[in-house]
């Protein structure tokens, strides 16, 4: 019996030794899972290094002297009640004084109230945004380890802190600002360019720059052609020199100006399209917005040789007849205008108010006796627009659509002269071809009065029964 009350002994001995290793085996398995996640951010929950976070000083906070980097951390414990996250942020930079260099926001915009530090109570659907200072050293560039860890109690083990560690650079980018555009004003013809004693703009506009750094522009491409000249975007005032670079130009803050892009007076171009660069950086002497960060900026402008009219197949130039006054209703006068410049299938034709004169030097006011209707003749029954003295002719270069001129009102006697001023309806066209002045000729002939006769006699000698 000795023997079994020692083995006895012996077990019991070791289920009080084992007791507590088998309970906490029993514990359940702690993890980490990433919480719910927004879409347009970076989940940055791994261990794993994430690479260089870019940092521009436009990316500003409106709440503040901040810097957004996108970056959010989402995580949560498998504890049963979800215990809260405790963010903090350890860097390798030392802050001016006051001041921090990185701090927490939640969703909501609340600030982490102390260093570094914020604690989510409802990770499940909370985030921590990292934000970081914009008294940062343009150019600087530093390591940062997130930690996040268990706020309050939990039924299981702790669960080690999880770090990510990233690195951090603040650069200089020249941000597109309101006054600049890339687009053309049109085409430009290459026998105007070279004609003009003046330089010539272009419609193109360039504006980049950031909040702290003065910008340099400097063409690459076109130099012989082409020239900058600063603008004063509130008054769109062009001022200073013409030049094919401008340095330390301030395109950021109250007096912000812009670079308009212009043709030089007497530009021999060639036609086509000329595609243009202009590189952007900052001064030299400036170390904290350095050149390294310099980009270009494209931007293209299309010259090309005058335009030719055709005279399409409808157009006539001569009145069908003599017209008698007076006229009951507006009446054509067999005139038809058809001309069409390159591709543009408008035609805008306008008549002019001068004076024309007649027999006995009678005169009268062309709108006063004359008028434009557009027609489609394409059609079983003809469609008249309306009429006016600047009309507008849709598909001028098709068959049976044209312009025509009517008479109206008391027009004088006489062999009228009248003109009539053709131009494309299109923007590009109306750029590449001259005005065209049209002349034509329509005959107005008084109506004849009834005359005595020599042999006409209102009296008679005879009687008639």
């Amino acid at each position: 019996m000795p023997g079994l009350l020692s083995i006895q002994r012996c077990l019991l001995l070791a289920l009080l030794v084992l007791a507590p290793t088998m309970a906490l085996a029993q514990q359940p398995q702690q993890t980490w899972t990433g919480g719910s996640w927004p879409s347009g951010w970076n989940n940055r929950i791994s261990d794993a290094p994430v690479g260089t976070i870019n940092l521009f000083d436009v990316h500003r906070n409106p709440s503040g002297n901040e810097l957004g980097t996108r970056l959010k951390f989402s995580h949560q414990s498998s504890c049963s009640n979800g215990g809260g996250m405790v963010y903090k942020m350890i860097g390798n930079v030392t802050a001016p004084s006051g001041h921090e260099f990185y701090r927490f926001r939640t969703d909501s915009g609340t600030l982490a109230s102390g260093f570094g530090f914020l604690t989510l109570t409802a990770p499940a659907t909370q985030h921590a945004t990292l934000n970081v200072r914009t008294d940062l050293t343009l150019n600087s560039e530093f390591t940062l380890t997130s930690e996040v860890s268990i706020n309050g109690s939990c039924d299981a083990v702790s669960l080690t802190v999880r770090t990510t560690q990233f690195t951090i650079k603040v650069l200089a980018q020249r941000n597109i600002r309101t006054a600049e555009s890339l687009t053309a004003a049109g085409a430009f013809r290459t026998d105007r360019l070279l004609a003009s004693s003046t330089a010539v703009t272009t419609g193109i506009v360039f504006q980049r720059g950031t909040m702290r750094c003065p910008t340099n522009m400097t063409l690459l491409n076109h130099t012989d052609e082409l020239r900058l000249q600063h603008l004063n975007p509130t008054g769109n005032a062009l001022t200073g020199a013409l030049a094919t670079a401008h340095s330390g130009v301030a395109m950021g803050g109250t007096n912000a100006r812009a670079l308009a892009l212009l043709f030089k007076a007497g530009a021999t171009v060639s036609a086509g399209t000329l595609t243009i660069q202009v590189k952007v950086d900052s001064p030299t002497s400036n170390t904290a917005c350095p050149v390294a960060f310099a980009r270009t900026v494209t931007a293209k402008v299309t010259a090309a040789a005058s335009l030719a009219w055709t005279r399409g197949s409808d157009d006539v130039t001569v009145a069908v007849s003599a017209f008698r006054t007076p006229l009951s209703s507006s009446t054509p006068t067999g005139i038809r205008i058809q001309h069409y410049a390159g591709s543009c299938e408008l035609m805008k034709v306008v008549l002019p108010n001068n004076q024309v004169t007649g027999d006995n030097n009678a005169r009268a006011r062309v709108r006063d006796i004359m008028q434009l209707r557009s027609v489609n003749d394409s059609l079983d029954t003809p469609v008249l627009g309306s009429p006016g003295f600047d009309i507008t002719v849709d598909e001028i270069n098709l068959d049976d659509i044209y312009a025509r001129l009517e008479l109206r009102g008391s027009p004088p006697a006489g062999v009228l002269t009248v003109s009539a001023v053709v131009t494309p309806g299109c923007t590009e066209e109306a750029a590449l071809a001259d005005p065209q002045t049209l002349s034509y000729l329509v005959t107005v002939e008084a109506a004849n009065a009834w005359e005595v006769e020599g042999k006409d006699s209102a009296s008679t000698t005879l009687s008639f029964a």
